[in-house]
């Protein structure tokens, strides 16, 4: 249930209110980055991404106007300098690409609050606490989570003492420290039965105080870790009073996103939720749950930014329906033989995408090698392609198996035909195509469901 509701929103947007009308201004922001030139950084938004260029001596400058106070993330590659935008900003940045994101110089118009968020991020390298922290014992736990939070608080009233720094900033910033402890909280015992193989709960204290932290609060939902705590808190809920969705699978989401819809009369609070919640498992189901869960989302959801990007994640499978062409691709075995889709027509083909590192992709070997013994002779053929970048590591564990059905590699992994042509997010990923070559599914059952032997069954049974 935790991939229902497992939120990592990247771009933070700020909603202030004032009690005098502001003349209409724009946000400016300049800067140097030393050993990057000529390069473009992605600024990204909530609602945009705007692309920067710099020149030849790294120097970039950058003006826009914003609806309200903004919180960005200037990206290069994955590292990102966290920034907060407002129409009164005039800013200038200075770095080095061997230092961005982890040492920058700020100066003008909101030097102090974008300061404090890269003095917030350096802190939390240093502490180094994730994820140590949930191997501890539940008091040990407790208290240092709590010392981390004092930590975070001093910092932000250190930043508090300048007269200069936006109040609305300061406000946001002590609820996101305060929502960042609770979301440990719920994380703590899944975390630490993970990491120690035994089972801990939390005191009585903490549960309570999580309860209390359960509010509809807009003024609140631009904070990353409040709405992240929401939905686990949210997720217990469901379970509790429907418990059997303990152990659903996707073809619940629909029903989650109408009970929670119910639940929560904020919309800034619940269409994060439910964006990241479909996001996620969108590209990961079948087709008939996918169609459900989109037209459940589109019923609820209020904001037409998260809309048009499922809208677009949902009608990239368009191409991918049941009895459409399936994407042609050809891959070499152990030996370098090439073997194509196409070599397979005649018979069903079960497809499994791969790789060594992927622990819920090897923990799926066992049942596929009862199901390649339990359908020989049949008119069904099983093959796995490998997206391992360590084309050694793959060849290793083959030598080290006997495995009996077709094992291919595709060596540009996560560029190669058949991840990007059938929109594969994560692996594994199971794929079943018919005799003409034509789609039976593109998120076909795992060898470890339920669903696989009557799938294949019924299949084998056609003309």
């Amino acid at each position: 249930m935790y991939k229902y509701f497992s939120l990592l929103i990247t771009s933070l947007a700020l909603f202030a209110c004032t009690s005098e009308p502001v003349q209409p201004s724009t946000a400016k922001l300049s800067g140097t980055i030393d050993g990057l030139n000529n390069k473009t950084l992605l600024l990204m938004s909530k609602t945009d991404v705007d692309t920067i260029k710099l020149d030849s001596v790294g120097h970039f400058t950058f003006e826009k106007e914003y609806s309200a106070p903004t919180y960005s993330k200037l990206l290069l590659g994955r590292s990102y300098i966290p920034l907060y935008l407002t129409n009164n900003t005039d800013l200038t940045l200075k770095t080095t690409k061997k230092d961005f994101g982890k040492s920058v110089e700020f100066k003008g118009e909101g030097a102090k609050e974008n300061q404090l968020l890269i003095d917030r991020d350096k802190l939390t390298i240093e502490l180094n606490y994730f994820p140590a922290i949930f191997k501890l014992s539940p008091e040990q736990f407790i208290a240092k989570s709590d010392s981390i939070k004092q930590l975070y608080i001093d910092l932000g009233e250190k930043y508090s003492k300048n007269e200069n720094v936006d109040t609305t900033f300061l406000k946001l910033y002590n609820v996101d420290v305060k929502y960042e402890q609770l979301s440990y909280y719920t994380m703590y015992a899944p975390y630490h039965q993970y990491f120690t193989k035994e089972e801990a709960k939390l005191p009585e204290a903490a549960n309570k105080e999580m309860e209390a932290a359960i509010v509809d609060r807009a003024d609140y939902a631009k904070s990353e870790n409040y709405i992240k705590f929401i939905g686990s808190m949210y997720e217990r809920k469901f379970i509790e009073e429907f418990p059997e969705a303990k152990n659903a699978n996707s073809n619940i989401l629909p029903k989650i996103i109408l009970w929670l819809d119910s639940k929560i009369k904020s919309h800034e609070v619940k269409n994060p939720i439910f964006f990241k919640t479909v996001e996620s498992s969108i590209t990961n189901v079948g087709e008939e749950d996918r169609d459900k869960i989109y037209a459940a989302y589109s019923k609820v959801n209020t904001d037409s930014f998260y809309q048009k990007k499922i809208d677009e994640k949902y009608n990239s499978f368009e191409n991918l329906r049941k009895g459409k062409p399936a994407v042609q691709w050809s891959y070499p075995d152990i030996n370098g033989k090439e073997h194509s889709l196409a070599d397979f027509k005649g018979k069903y083909v079960y497809i499994d995408v791969w790789a060594t590192w992927c622990g819920p992709c090897k923990a799926e070997i066992p049942e596929l090698v009862k199901l390649v013994k339990d359908y020989k002779n049949k008119d069904i053929v099983f093959v796995s392609v490998s997206v391992d970048t360590n084309e050694a590591a793959w060849k290793k564990m083959l030598s080290e198996h006997n495995y009996d059905w077709t094992q291919l590699h595709a060596k540009e992994a996560w560029n190669s035909e058949i991840v990007k042509g059938n929109n594969i997010m994560g692996i594994p990923r199971f794929m079943m195509i018919d005799r003409e070559g034509n789609i039976v599914d593109v998120n076909a059952p795992r060898p470890s469901s339920d669903k696989i032997r009557p799938m294949i069954d019924n299949l084998l049974k056609q003309k």
